[in-house]
């Protein structure tokens, strides 16, 4: 077993390192682009620039332009290659309708650089703040490849855009705090280690998975920030990371709210295939916006936002289940309470009524008065879940506690991230919807922690995992029986 986990953590090591080697690369990003045969544009990069950034951009023509002559020797200025580079502030390039024949209209941009033949360079500092993109265009019925790299700082040399600029920092905070929460919850796992809890485990899964994920993001922006650019492996590591975060954290919350290892109930087969359905569909589209960015992003929403109302519902369901098993118990207690109440009148009266016959001569026997009394029947109670009921009826109201409060937490979840998506879609500064996202995220663990969290003390208001109810037992029994 050991030799085993040695080399799974060599493994990991070997491919950590593989990926940190693939990724070195310095600031120049490098790409090479194609034109067809008709007038072509190209997007180059885009980059938001703060007052003083310095951009530095290098074109190298890959083909030999075969320029037509008229029959006297001079050159067809019909034919006579024209290159375009385009640095557009972001309301020309999104208010300007002449992408389509750039030819013809030749836009204008705040940035315009006309390319020669052979290699092309061109450095400059930006004089007003904004959003730029980088295009070029090719007006010449031939094809073309060019080889372009290109640098974009902004002020104190810092290669990320000014949407991103914050983010280091706002990681490093994150660090310390999903560190400090994650102390405090294995803190509680020792503490309490001779309780042996499914879901406590599950829920350990959410907040290391996210320590992964922001230390991992810091590392990345920390080194574009210094170096300008990483490869392709570091991006896909980054979104795979990420991905594998958010389908744990959908999990853990899709287990709770079934009540998984709280509730002695099974997971139904249709809402396992719920579970994968959610797990399969959410990869995909978080891969797709992940990957190919823009809109793309959209389908991840449309998928991420049904899955919280899924986990809403069903958490509405669980709660209602308790509440029928605790009314039925409550019923039960006052039938019962009836019961002993009439048993105790009609010991009552019947011994009345000896004395009465007793005084009057009459030797009635007892039986035969008790035969003339109606027979009591109990009030037919129907038990949703024998095995809740099992449960002792002040733990079922902690349960009934723990879900509401677990339901109140995913509402205020659920409008909190639809708030924000939308808010991702009118503004621009990616740093404020990063910080916003992990602020609801820690707030989520938090309330999770402080709901499931082990306990020694019996409180009303909270569920206590304890050793005197295990839920291994009645699920033995059931399969028993």
């Amino acid at each position: 077993m050991m030799i085993r986990n040695n080399r799974k953590i060599l493994l990991f090591i070997v491919v950590i390192l593989a990926v940190i080697e693939i990724s070195h690369c310095n600031y120049l990003a490098s790409q090479d682009f194609t034109f067809d045969e008709d007038n072509d544009l190209v997007y180059i990069a885009e980059f938001g620039f703060l007052e003083g950034g310095q951009f530095n951009i290098r074109l190298e023509s890959k083909s030999v332009i075969e320029n037509t002559t008229e029959p006297d020797g001079t050159p067809n200025i019909d034919q006579t290659p024209q290159f375009q580079l385009y640095g557009c502030f972001e309301k020309e390039f999104t208010r300007n309708r002449q992408w389509d024949d750039v030819c013809f209209f030749n836009p204008k941009c705040t940035l315009t650089f006309v390319l020669s033949q052979g290699n092309n360079y061109f450095n400059d500092e930006i004089k007003k703040e904004g959003y730029y993109y980088f295009l070029m265009s090719k007006c010449l019925a031939q094809e073309m490849k060019f080889n372009v790299e290109y640098s974009f700082t902004n002020p104190t040399n810092n290669h990320l855009s000014y949407e991103l600029m914050p983010l280091p920092i706002i990681l490093m905070v994150f660090v310390a705090i999903w560190s400090i929460l994650i102390i405090y919850w294995i803190s509680n796992w020792v503490l309490n280690r001779t309780q042996h809890i499914k879901l406590h485990k599950v829920i350990t899964l959410y907040p290391i998975s996210k320590l992964i994920d922001v230390i991992y993001s810091l590392g990345y922006y920390q080194y574009i920030k210094t170096h300008g650019s990483t490869n392709v492996a570091t991006l896909i590591m980054y979104w795979v990371i990420f991905i594998i975060f958010r389908i744990i954290s959908i999990v853990v919350l899709l287990l709770i709210s079934c009540g998984w290892s709280i509730l002695p109930v099974s997971i139904s087969k249709s809402f396992q295939n719920i579970i994968y359905i959610c797990i399969v569909a959410l990869a995909i589209t978080l891969g797709i916006g992940s990957f190919l960015g823009g809109y793309y992003n959209i389908l991840s929403f449309i998928i991420y936002i049904p899955i919280l109302i899924i986990i809403f519902i069903k958490t509405d369901k669980s709660i209602h289940l308790i509440q029928i098993s605790i009314s039925s118990s409550i019923q039960k207690q006052i039938q019962q309470q009836i019961q002993q109440q009439e048993q105790q009148q009609q010991q009552v009266g019947e011994g009345d009524d000896d004395q009465q016959q007793v005084e009057l001569g009459d030797e009635q026997p007892r039986e035969q008065v008790q035969q003339q009394q109606p027979p009591q029947h109990p009030i037919p109670l129907s038990s949703v879940n024998s095995e809740i009921d099992r449960i002792p009826l002040e733990k079922r109201y902690s349960i009934l506690y723990m879900y509401i409060a677990f339901k109140w937490i995913m509402l205020i979840f659920l409008g909190f991230t639809i708030i924000l998506q939308f808010m991702a879609i009118v503004f621009t500064y990616t740093w404020a919807f990063d910080f916003f996202t992990y602020v609801i995220e820690v707030s989520l663990f938090l309330c999770l922690a402080l709901t499931f969290r082990l306990r020694k003390e019996k409180k009303q208001s909270y569920f206590l995992f304890d050793e005197d109810y295990e839920m291994d037992n009645i699920n033995n029994s059931r399969l028993n029986a």
